[in-house]
């Protein structure tokens, strides 16, 4: 969501040259120094000063001139690198963040933030490697095991995720993040009130800036059953962020859970007014049309959806069923046909399908979709077999 990663650094850089006490040159020499390196010092401060205002492109021009002037600044180059990253510029911030490492060998740093740009590109085995670097140079960054848990995360390996949040939060017990990130991944091995103190944790850390850990909070609290108490962490969530679409969408799919339709259609009709192309948000809302038998509006949400996700093959099929229930068969058929293109094991799909070809009197075809669920779906293919034989 609207997290932001910041490493501030406050860089003095001072230079040191040789005096030649009696020689004249010298004399001057160390003259004309002093303003040389207070520009230097001006430039990089100036330029970490935008960069912390997430203003990269004036950072980066401050930078370039303090590199003028220091070209092997590893500091510079550290930071320059980390300006790249924030336009999206990983190439560059890549090039940028191994320089800085390469002139200072023990800048832990530099490896951490690289980490990160590969993370962003998705390069996560060479993340990985690149956090062990950081923590060959600094085995108590807790960054870098923050990073690898990240890594680990996106890669499915929650247990090691779980091991590396846990080192950064040995390392920073306040580390609110790595809580988060911990309740995350905890909820993904099932160990449901483990996770849950480990928002709890996050949240009494920072009160202010916890809406994701409310949100992550709010999932697990439905996981368990308590939806009541998911309500009122996704509430937070939203107290803290206005605008946080996810927890909207989140609210709206627990009260629709509990039949609260109006309330549910409420809260999706919130996130799409501050994000319109939030196809969660669309899919969500003509579920609850669905629910109250509202089927052309579900319909309608359901194409919004595929409009801005049409990957979900979810959507497809549930805009088949509302097709369905329009009587529009082929407008039905088509959906169900879209949605196992893009999930070739979509078992609802298939029974769909099959019903549309009894609907239809195509017995044959719908005995090939029973032949294709007895291997997907053993209770979906019987109920098919006995429609097949009435």
């Amino acid at each position: 969501m609207h997290k932001r990663h910041h490493l501030i650094f406050t860089c003095l850089l001072l230079l040191f040259f040789g005096l030649f006490l009696f020689t004249p040159p010298a004399l001057g020499a160390e003259e004309t120094q002093e303003p040389i390196d207070r520009d230097f010092t001006h430039y990089l401060n100036l330029g970490v000063s935008l960069l912390d205002q997430e203003n990269y492109l004036d950072s980066i021009t401050a930078f370039q001139k303090a590199l003028e002037i220091s070209s092997d600044s590893a500091e510079v180059h550290l930071v320059m690198g980390m300006a790249y990253d924030g336009l999206g510029q990983y190439e560059k911030a890549i090039f940028h963040l191994k320089k800085a490492g390469q002139l200072s060998p023990q800048l832990s740093d530099a490896h951490v933030n690289l980490g990160l740009v590969y993370l962003k590109m998705d390069n996560v085995d060479e993340a990985i490697k690149t956090y062990y670097d950081a923590l060959m140079i600094d085995p108590v960054n807790e960054k870098a095991y923050f990073g690898l848990g990240v890594a680990y995360q996106r890669m499915g390996r929650y247990e090691e995720a779980i091991d590396a949040y846990s080192e950064a939060i040995m390392i920073s017990p306040a580390f609110s993040d790595a809580y988060n990130n911990l309740g995350i991944a905890l909820s993904h091995v099932g160990l449901y009130e483990e996770a849950i103190t480990s928002y709890l944790i996050a949240i009494k850390i920072r009160p202010d800036l916890s809406e994701a850990a409310y949100n992550n909070l709010g999932i697990t609290y439905q996981s368990v059953g308590q939806d009541d108490k998911a309500v009122e962490a996704y509430t937070n969530a939203i107290l803290l962020d206005p605008e946080y679409t996810k927890a909207y969408c989140n609210l709206g799919h627990v009260r629709q859970q509990k039949g609260n339709y109006d309330e549910a259609m409420w809260a999706y009709q919130e996130a799409l007014k501050i994000d319109p192309a939030f196809a969660d948000a669309h899919y969500g809302l003509g579920n609850a049309y669905g629910s109250t038998g509202e089927y052309e509006k579900a319909a309608d949400s359901y194409l919004l959806a595929i409009r801005h996700n049409p990957k979900d093959a979810r959507t497809y099929f549930n805009l088949g069923w509302s097709y369905g229930k329009l009587g529009q068969l082929d407008k039905e058929l088509d959906a169900y046909n879209q949605a196992i293109s893009l999930k070739q094991d979509y078992a609802k799909a298939y029974l769909g399908r099959g019903l549309v070809y009894l609907k239809n009197g195509h017995k044959d075809m719908a005995r090939q979709e029973y032949d294709v669920l007895k291997n997907l779906d053993a209770k979906m293919a019987s109920s098919l077999y006995e429609l097949l034989n009435q």
